[in-house]
């Protein structure tokens, strides 16, 4: 009775030995660490390629930020560029934190599915990128979001959905801002005098 629980306790001790030894080799190996270790990524066009934005809600009118020359618009209005700016790097900033969903089923729940809010962004190279914007997170500045036919609902990190429902007119440019901008080329030309 002794001696089977010896040779119990040493089998025990051998098989620990055996992975603390073996289980480096196989974290190693990158099929075995991206197992554990399934990074996503959700690739946005660079600031300065993208040339189009289209945000669509079923319930509203959409916002669709065109880039014109050197100028953005919105919806065929001159837009606040510092605006548009805060918008752009806001993409750049967005952060997956975690894979929400990978069941279809649990997608509505998330606020993923046919009356999700849209995002377009489209780049110089005509290569366009089209993510479904769902609910809120719990934790400040947390939203869901998957690409459009996508498997899987990211919980992401960033002020995009913050940005995109705040009021249409705080991306155009105030009607001071354009009056001021006339006042100013109009105090700037000089006429030569006969």
């Amino acid at each position: 009775m002794k001696t089977e629980l010896i040779i119990r306790a040493l089998s025990a001790v051998a098989l620990i030995l055996l992975a603390i030894v073996f289980l480096p080799q196989f974290i190693e190996d990158s099929s075995f660490a991206d197992f554990f270790n399934k990074k996503t990524e959700i690739v946005v066009p660079k600031t300065e390629d993208i040339t189009e934005i289209l945000y669509q809600v079923a319930d509203r009118t959409e916002l669709r930020f065109s880039k014109n020359d050197a100028n953005w618009l919105l919806n065929d209005e001159k837009a606040n560029s510092s605006e548009v700016e805060k918008l752009l790097n806001s993409f750049q900033q967005l952060k997956i934190t975690t894979v929400a969903a990978t069941n279809e089923v649990n997608f509505g729940q998330l606020g993923i599915g046919s009356g999700s809010a849209r995002l377009s962004i489209q780049s110089g190279s005509n290569d366009s990128l089209v993510l479904l914007i769902g609910k809120s997170g719990t934790a400040l500045n947390t939203f869901y979001l998957s690409l459009l036919d996508g498997k899987e609902v990211y919980l992401a990190e960033g002020s995009v959905k913050n940005l995109l429902t705040q009021s249409p007119g705080s991306f155009l440019v105030s009607e001071e801002e354009v009056g001021v901008g006339a006042a100013a080329s109009a105090a700037a030309t000089i006429i030569p005098q006969e």
